[in-house]
């Protein structure tokens, strides 16, 4: 998904997993503001956690920026340098979480989460597929289509796109 990223021109790019049930109507408009009346991305963070996060309990309306980060990558935006760098520490995965505080995306990003938290996810069983034991194949049809092919030329780490042939040993 970072690779897609990278193959685009876009500056970030929002990440989401499969499972979100609810987005506050609000998030559109504040995500307009980036850059512009909120911290910037690329100058102020690499990484807004959307889902999740370190609100404060009943952190009051309206949608705001706050720094750090918690746990839950359900929904999150990440600049170009950041996917890149991410690919390079993140890739091939030895175990462990994308949203763990030892993980490239919560030490080595600036991160910042939106509060109140303005995403959920259903929360019923843990789709998470980096934790085999847990992940969970949904039998409906997927509402938003597959990204396109990446130009394995183009990525950083083309070995991914056949992940069966990593020797993950070394």
């Amino acid at each position: 998904m970072w690779e897609h990223l990278l193959q685009s021109q876009a500056p970030w790019g929002i990440f989401m997993e499969d499972d979100l049930m609810y987005i506050h109507p609000e998030l559109g408009s504040l995500l307009q503001k980036l850059g512009d009346s909120l911290p910037s991305p690329g100058k102020e963070w690499d990484y807004l956690q959307i889902q999740g996060g370190s609100c404060p309990n009943n952190s009051p309306l309206p949608l705001h920026i706050l720094r750090g980060t918690g746990y839950n990558t359900g929904m999150y935006i990440i600049t170009r340098e950041a996917a890149k760098s991410a690919i390079e520490a993140h890739f091939p995965m030895r175990g462990g979480q994308l949203d763990n505080p030892e993980n490239f995306l919560r030490s080595k990003c600036r991160g910042h989460n939106i509060c109140p938290v303005p995403v959920k996810q259903t929360g019923i069983e843990d789709t998470d597929v980096q934790i085999p034991p847990k992940a969970v194949m949904l039998e409906e049809e997927p509402l938003i289509p597959d990204c396109r092919s990446l130009d394995s030329q183009q990525m950083m780490r083309p070995d991914l796109i056949s992940p069966e042939d990593l020797d993950l040993t070394a």
